[in-house]
């Protein structure tokens, strides 16, 4: 038994504290998988005897205690390491990881980061691919262990309050960097660009933080960033228009920019650069001019959101080129009577028009709708009748 190289027993309802009797003595074991179970209290210190694991998943159980009071840091071949959901503390330095140079892979979100302000300028032996760090506690600025970090393909620092300026250096030093998840923290200051074009970021989260001034600071971000798949830098404090070089994002197909201070036009290059684009919410900001782009290639467009704006005139019959399943313009200054051609978008689910300045009699085309669930005209100046269909599958609707 002492020979036993993998033990794997993920949801086997286990609970209480880890027995160290009989596991500590298995010192060939290479994998130890006890996810999804109940274990509480602290790990035993002959944890540290288990010096050949290599991949070792304790998540989603109630183990607690200070990782720098632990055994992990006996644990030198270790190559994957999975804490998360549990009740650890966790400092932002990972300082009790230092020595394992073996380490690539380290899962611990939803535990308790704290900012380890005794921080060293050693540096750490690992060359780290995954780092998982989100949630919850106090992260304080972006622990110095990263400047050292060259390999890094997924980063996850959300929801932990990390303070001071983005880490451009984060991009700069990791050219493979893949994701980046900084969403829900205290970052402030202005949207500062790599140095170099960064040909492999296909993910970035900035959502929720303090970011301030032009989206473009000092350089286009289509430019730098140019094969972004997701970008979300809603709930900031943005100013100035949308950038046009969203349009030399080529591989985008979600953008969130909502609540923002955001003015201006959307741009013509974004409409027509942006051939991936699915998601598209600029809601609660400040933009004008025409709802929907005369000239775009968003065939795959199926969610819009531009609630909350200045936007003006009637809907234009460019929205037909696009595959909306729900769009949400209320609250703008929109004008005109309701479009029959709308009940020519057969997929709509949801379509919130309030608080405009429509008028006149809602189209019977919009029977042909059988897909709706959501219509909401509340606010307008709609007069006449309800439609003969009386849209009988409707979950919500108001007029």
């Amino acid at each position: 038994m002492t020979s036993l190289k993998v033990l794997s027993l993920p949801g086997c309802e286990f609970n209480g504290t880890l027995p160290a009797k009989g596991l500590c003595e298995l010192t060939h074991l290479k994998e130890l998988d006890i996810s999804n179970n109940n274990f509480s209290g602290n790990l035993p210190w002959c944890f540290s005897n288990l010096t050949s694991l290599e991949h070792l998943d304790l998540s989603s159980n109630q183990f607690s205690g200070n990782i720098a009071l632990s055994p992990f840091q006996s644990l030198t071949s270790i190559q994957y390491l999975k804490l998360s959901n549990n009740q650890f503390q966790i400092p932002n330095s990972l300082r009790p990881f230092f020595n394992l140079s073996k380490l690539k892979n380290i899962y611990a979100e939803n535990n308790q980061v704290y900012d380890d302000r005794d921080q060293y300028s050693s540096v750490p032996k690992f060359q780290l691919e995954t780092i998982h760090l989100s949630c919850c506690g106090n992260g304080g600025a972006p622990p110095k262990f990263l400047y050292h970090q060259h390999d890094l393909q997924q980063v996850d620092l959300s929801n932990i309050n990390l303070s001071g300026d983005f880490p451009n250096w984060l991009l700069e030093n990791n050219t493979g960097l893949e994701t980046l998840n900084l969403r829900n923290n205290s970052l402030s200051g202005p949207l500062k660009m790599p140095f170099q074009s960064h040909k492999n970021l296909s993910s970035l989260d900035l959502s929720d933080n303090l970011l301030h001034g032009y989206i473009e600071y000092d350089q286009e971000i289509g430019l730098y960033l140019p094969c972004l798949g997701s970008l979300d830098i809603s709930g900031n404090f943005f100013v100035g228009g949308i950038p046009s070089s969203f349009g030399d994002m080529k591989s985008l197909e979600f953008l969130d920019a909502s609540n923002n201070g955001l003015s201006g036009e959307i741009p013509e290059h974004f409409a027509m650069g942006c051939d991936l684009l699915m998601h598209l919410i600029l809601s609660n900001n400040h933009l004008e001019g025409q709802i929907f782009p005369s000239k775009h290639s968003w065939k795959y467009l199926g969610t819009l959101r531009l609630n909350g704006n200045r936007f003006s005139g009637k809907i234009p019959v460019s929205m037909l080129n696009s595959s909306l399943g729900g769009f949400d313009i209320s609250d703008n200054y929109l004008s005109g009577t309701i479009p029959r051609w709308l009940g020519n978008i057969t997929d709509l689910e949801t379509m919130l028009m309030a608080n405009n300045n429509f008028e006149g009699p809602m189209p019977v085309e919009l029977c042909r709708l059988s897909s709706l669930t959501v219509l909401d005209l509340s606010g307008n100046n709609i007069s006449g009748s309800l439609l003969p269909c009386s849209f009988t599958w409707m979950v919500q609707m108001h007029i």
